[in-house]
């Protein structure tokens, strides 16, 4: 499974105590998701628990993901993911011919050298 999500070009999230906007296709509240975010504010779980946006470095953080992305891409190698027998996310760096595992601290540092962050 590979994921082919553009960043740089997304809007850029609201301001900090913005509330997102979202579409009514999004249907939120009919995914886990939405009904375990329901759940928790029915039950009065504090801002700090769930705050109104994401954070703001969320956005530096992904920016720095696609441009590792695009620079993995124009060296001729790829991320992706698999789930193994186990239920585990299995991350390989792969350049077509061979593949490398690497473990969740090894993509970020990925991220963190191509990516410029």
């Amino acid at each position: 499974m590979t994921a082919n999500i553009d960043p740089i070009r997304s809007p850029a999230p609201p301001a900090a105590g913005q509330p997102a906007k979202t579409s009514a296709a999004a249907g939120a509240s009919q995914t886990k998701f939405g009904e375990a975010l329901a759940k928790a504010r029915s039950a009065g779980a504090p801002d700090a628990v769930l705050p109104p946006t994401p954070p703001a470095e969320l956005g530096a953080n992904i920016a720095a993901a696609a441009r590792a992305w695009e620079a993995l891409a124009a060296d001729g190698r790829h991320v992706s993911f698999s789930e193994t027998a186990e239920g585990r996310v299995s991350i390989q760096l792969s350049d077509g011919e061979s593949a490398e595992e690497l473990t969740g601290s090894g993509l970020f540092d990925l991220i963190d050298a191509e990516g410029g962050a």
